[in-house]
């Protein structure tokens, strides 16, 4: 199923949001689909912990 793109910041730039969640999905498969189930967990905690949504403070 293909989206209609969003217009994001005035109309200055398309953006399709589901064409990039499955960018980042396949992107995280890729990097996951060997890992065991602690290893998983180890990828994520690591991810959670140094990515953009890290807490601070």
């Amino acid at each position: 199923m293909k989206s209609k793109p969003s217009k994001i910041g005035h109309g200055k730039k398309n953006f399709d949001a589901v064409e990039m969640k499955n960018q980042i999905q396949a992107k995280l498969y890729e990097q996951t689909k060997n890992l065991d189930s602690q290893e998983l967990i180890a990828f994520y905690r690591a991810k959670a912990k140094t990515g953009p949504f890290k807490k601070t403070g």
